[in-house]
């Protein structure tokens, strides 16, 4: 089976820089939320307004982020971070390329993040990404690269299964490799809704839905992020044992790290 047509052709978006991508567009109307729309730069609109309300924005140059007062941002302390308004101005001003959502273990949202599954060329994806967005049906966007989507549900994730990579299995048998996250991470923001394969405009509920994908899936990966989200969520003290995981999947961290804020933030 191949691709699924997605973003259409030549789907990748600008990044958004200084004095040549900034959009200062006025939007005229009201927003998904029935709000006065933001004069800013385009596409950040369509973020909806359960992530716009909460002050956990930051901005960024390149992978490192910083806060509005042009300080680095750090992903346990939420004094650096700021709101969408004053994070959208830096990009207006041309102090910043883009802004990003810090996920916190205070806000009610899960991040998964798909890696290189668009194709620039025509936007089309493989079987098990249009799968995967018509099984949660929620917010989702393209990355900034033009190669990656991310997708926000209403959710919490155990303890056991945040960070890494999981090939993810879909109760239709699809399958294939996602990043997830509830804290201590952030995503660069686009705007850019993907409309296809029933994304919505808005995050939906997914506990229910993520709990039963999760059941059947494996850790493939840990990495930084992982070792990272172990440290910041001390429950147990440890990484739970292979006994405490769906189907007894082995946990791939390791004992001791280092930890750098943001050091493995996630992509698309």
């Amino acid at each position: 089976m191949g691709k699924m047509k997605g973003y259409g052709p030549g789907g990748a978006p600008p990044f958004v820089r200084p004095g040549r991508d900034v959009y200062r567009e006025s939007y005229s109307g009201y927003d998904e939320d029935g709000r006065v729309a933001l004069l800013c730069p385009k596409n950040y609109n369509n973020i909806p307004g359960a992530l716009r309300d909460r002050r956990q924005w930051v901005c960024y140059w390149d992978k490192n982020p910083f806060s509005s007062d042009a300080q680095r941002a750090s992903s346990t302390e939420p004094a650096t971070w700021g709101t969408f308004e004053s994070a959208v101005d830096l990009v207006l001003n041309g102090r910043a390329r883009g802004i990003g959502y810090v996920f916190s273990e205070n806000d009610p949202f899960v991040g998964i993040d798909l890696d290189k599954v668009v194709d620039p060329a025509d936007g089309s994806i493989p079987p098990w990404v249009s799968a995967l967005i018509e099984y949660f049906a929620t917010y989702t966007e393209l990355s900034p690269s033009g190669t990656g989507l991310h997708l926000f549900i209403r959710a919490k994730l155990p303890e056991w299964a945040r960070g890494g990579s999981w090939q993810i299995v879909l109760p239709d048998g699809e399958r294939g490799l996602a990043e997830l996250y509830d804290r201590a991470q952030y995503f660069r923001m686009t705007g850019e809704v993907w409309h296809s394969h029933g994304a919505g405009r808005r995050i939906e509920e997914g506990q229910v839905l993520l709990d039963a994908v999760l059941a059947n899936s494996t850790r493939v990966s840990g990495g930084k992020a992982a070792k990272r989200s172990r440290q910041l969520d001390p429950v147990g003290g440890a990484v739970r044992g292979a006994e405490a995981l769906p189907g007894g999947n082995e946990p791939a961290f390791e004992p001791d790290f280092e930890i750098e804020d943001f050091e493995s933030y996630a992509l698309g």
